[in-house]
Order: C-alpha cells, then structure tokens, then sequence
C-alpha cells in the first residue's frame, strides 16, 4: 500500500497536476492521520494485557471462596 501511495504521489508530480510540496504534505498529513489511529489502539490493546506477574488466580473474581 506505501508503495502504491508512493507511485501515486510522483505520477503526480510528473504529470505536472501537483508541486512536490503538494504530495509530500499529503504524505505527512497521511502519516499523522495514522499515527492517531493506530496508537491509541496500540495502547488500548497492551492496557487489555494480564502482567506476568499477576498470573496467579484472581480469586476477587471467583465464585468460590480460596482453599485454606
């Protein structure tokens, strides 16, 4: 998909429809747009995660009270 994107954006410039500042402002807005998507998902995913160090039972959660 970069690639294409990348093909797009010179076939642009070559055809004389936009100025290279045109087509890398699209790339940086592009590349902005993204990082708003993709790291807040990132970080809602990892937030998801159960630490190694609490891989013990969760007994908070449990139905049955812990064996003495």
């Amino acid at each position: 998909a970069l690639g294409l994107a990348l093909l797009v954006g010179v076939s642009r410039v070559y055809l004389g429809v936009h100025w290279a500042t045109d087509v890398l402002g699209g790339f940086a807005l592009g590349a902005v747009v993204a990082l708003l998507l993709i790291v807040p998902d990132t970080v809602r995913r990892h937030r998801g995660r159960q630490r190694p160090w609490r891989r013990g039972a969760d007994w908070s959660r449990s139905t049955l009270p812990p064996v003495p």
